[in-house]
């Protein structure tokens, strides 16, 4: 079973209309990243970088014989075509206009290529993260993409439907022609505002937080980063 981040649900109420309190993002930032040496190694093993192929001579003139195979690989690839061979589709005889609307957006955002890039992450992690946005367009659309799961996470609360509270995307960005730490660009998703955090130096767990660089709204309702967890 997939392990997820669990908050107390009396907090819930007060993160949607604050935000995430800095001491807390931090918190969860940390607990996130006890998991990406695992996830690296799961990678790794998906693209044939199996650890045998590291491993040292036994002694002077003893052979030392390193075999792999790409089951992984095999796997991922396996799963996923059974899995989406056909892609997803949407429908119902009885209402038939109200599902229109959706299936054209659907198509039309091509959220079906988001859809197999999600279950291959699922297949080589364990889990797969959907970001939902609005496109830059004179007519934003929604549109959909898939983000690294070593890169974004949701945290939920404890009571048992398991809402999501929030949901955090985080990356290092590089600044041009900067040699020195990079910063580190945070997104706080809760359920109507996007809160963005930009941390000095590469580590966000280690990175001294500031109140957030910018709150903008979303619309969307709900929280926009979604999970997903294989074989749940």
């Amino acid at each position: 079973m997939i392990k997820i981040i669990k908050l107390d649900a009396k907090h819930y109420d007060e993160i949607q209309q604050n935000g995430v309190p800095p001491e807390l993002l931090q918190a969860v930032l940390q607990s996130h990243a006890g998991k990406i040496g695992r996830y690296n190694k799961l990678d790794r093993y998906y693209k044939g970088e199996h650890d045998i192929l590291n491993r040292p001579a036994q002694g002077e003139g003893r052979p030392n014989v390193r075999i792999m195979y790409a089951y992984p690989k095999y796997i991922v690839t396996m799963t996923t075509g059974y899995l989406l061979g056909d892609k997803v589709k949407y429908s119902n005889d009885k209402v038939a206009e109200d599902v229109k609307a959706l299936t054209d957006q659907y198509n039309k955002s091509q959220f079906f290529n988001t859809d197999e890039e999600i279950a291959k992450d699922m297949a080589v992690f364990g889990r797969g993260c959907e970001l939902l946005y609005m496109s830059d367009d004179i007519k934003p659309v929604p549109k959909s993409a898939n983000i690294d799961p070593r890169n974004a996470f949701v945290v939920y609360t404890d009571a048992v439907d398991c809402k999501r509270m929030f949901g955090v995307y985080y990356y290092n960005r590089k600044q041009p022609g900067f040699t020195g730490d990079n910063d580190t660009v945070i997104h706080v998703y809760t359920t109507g505002h996007i809160y963005t955090y930009e941390v000095k130096g590469i580590s966000a767990v280690s990175g001294e937080f500031q109140m957030p660089t910018s709150v903008v709204e979303h619309y969307f309702g709900h929280v926009p980063l979604i999970e997903y967890h294989i074989n749940e």
